[in-house]
């Protein structure tokens, strides 16, 4: 009997070692390409975040614009602004009223010869009435009103021989209530002015300090007490 030399067998080893060589080789070419993908994933995500971030970062941020710089409502000091029931924005100061419709601004000044326009160009504040109307404070010149209706403004000037007109022409504060009327607070006590009515009703305090009457600012709670 003849036996052959062991070739077979080396081959067969070879082989198998070539074999494990190459799972190997894929193994870590799968193990690689996973890792790159969740490299991938993980950057893309990352990505994702600061994106989201940075949309959220720019709605957080304000964005202002200057509205007709060149009007002449802005040469003078701004004392308040307000939006009317119909959206529109008044603005008030030393040169006279203001309405903004989102585009342009309309002036309302005084003028001597037009007895529907504004009584005096300084004006301390502002409110706005339920009907689109604005109620002005003027600088030591009474109460005025602009009727959105009619387009036209009327005036309640401090009267020393009439009780029914403001204590004072120094009104410092407006607050408007749910059925119209109106607080005012002034340099010589606190008025409440019935608007249907028209008749203005007084409160002073006792007190004998000097400026004791002087009401500076007023506000309501939710049930409407001052």
């Amino acid at each position: 009997m003849i036996f052959r030399k062991n070739k077979p067998y080396k081959d067969n080893k070879n082989k198998m070692m070539m074999v494990k060589l190459l799972l190997t080789s894929i193994a870590f070419l799968i193990a690689t390409s996973t890792f790159a993908s969740g490299s991938k994933s993980h950057e893309a995500k990352n990505h994702d975040i600061k994106d989201n971030k940075a949309i959220q970062q720019f709605f957080k941020q304000p964005i202002f614009k200057s509205i007709n710089i060149d009007n002449s409502l802005f040469t003078g000091n701004i004392s308040k602004i307000v939006q009317d029931s119909n959206g529109f924005i008044w603005i008030s100061g030393t040169k006279g009223l203001g309405r903004f419709d989102g585009y342009n601004i309309v002036n309302f000044t005084s003028n001597k010869e037009d007895h529907n326009a504004i009584e005096k160009d300084s004006i301390r504040t502002i409110a706005p009435d339920h009907n689109g109307g604005i109620w002005i404070a003027y600088n030591n010149s009474g109460l005025g009103h602009y009727n959105a209706t009619n387009n036209q403004f009327s005036h309640f000037p401090h009267l020393p021989s009439d009780k029914n007109s403001p204590a004072s022409n120094t009104i410092r504060d407006i607050v408007v209530k749910k059925n119209g009327d109106l607080w005012l607070g002034t340099t010589k006590g606190l008025d409440h002015f019935n608007v249907r009515e028209k008749v203005f009703t007084h409160f002073l305090t006792n007190s004998e300090k000097r400026h004791a009457n002087w009401i500076f600012d007023l506000t309501l709670d939710k049930s409407e007490k001052l």
